[in-house]
């Protein structure tokens, strides 16, 4: 695939970011709550923006980004206790409660962990295996705890109690679930050569593209 080609591909994913962005912040259920959610999403958008012309991620981890940003625009608007979707699952399947934070928490160690694993096999000396798995996992684990410092911040200043924020049953088996599959996901999708040759040949055709441009920083 060209790199033009890639760029395109590229602005459509931030194309259909700033679309639903859009959508996200016409009349949410309330702004606190849609900044506290969709500040990461903002935030993380505007970091990858700023580097793309020294560091260009892989097709699957600015999809993945799109997905996880998506999950928390949709938060922010709706709150994750009201979504519709997961209120009709709730109600069809007589469940206790709207379940759709933890579709946020397995996404929030999911995606970080193949953001991280990507930056470390292309930045450091680590190669995969069990120290890489362990520097992930850790990576993983603070950035949850940083979230959740975030969220209890939050709560205290709304004075709302848990409403429209994700609740705390099953989120941290959600985060470690997602970071499970994240780096499982990646080691096994290639032989050890593959992975020390070309780190992400788990990934797509691009790589090498991505690699050259890599080397001029």
């Amino acid at each position: 695939m060209a790199i033009s080609s890639v760029r395109r591909c590229h602005v459509g994913l931030l194309a259909t970011g700033l679309v639903v962005l859009a959508w996200s912040a016409w009349h949410p259920f309330s702004y606190f709550i849609w900044i506290l959610e969709v500040a990461a999403a903002i935030v993380g958008a505007l970091v990858l923006i700023a580097i793309y012309p020294r560091f260009k991620f892989t097709d699957l981890v600015y999809v993945l980004v799109l997905v996880h940003a998506i999950i928390l625009m949709i938060g922010g608007h709706y709150t994750y206790a009201e979504m519709p979707l997961l209120n009709w699952l709730r109600d069809e399947f007589h469940l206790a409660r709207n379940h759709y934070d933890r579709v946020g928490h397995l996404a929030q160690g999911f995606v970080p962990a193949i953001i991280a694993r990507e930056v470390l096999i292309r930045r450091s000396p680590l190669k995969p295996g069990k120290w890489l798995f362990l520097v992930v996992t850790c990576f993983c684990l603070a950035l949850s705890a940083f979230y959740e410092f975030i969220e209890w911040v939050g709560r205290h200043r709304h004075r709302r109690g848990g409403d429209g924020l994700p609740g705390h049953a099953g989120r941290h088996l959600g985060h470690a679930m997602g970071y499970v599959l994240g780096v499982y996901r990646c080691e096994r999708c290639a032989t050890p050569a593959q992975q020390v040759a070309r780190p992400a040949a788990c990934f797509d055709a691009d790589r090498l593209d991505f690699r050259r441009e890599d080397t001029k920083v």
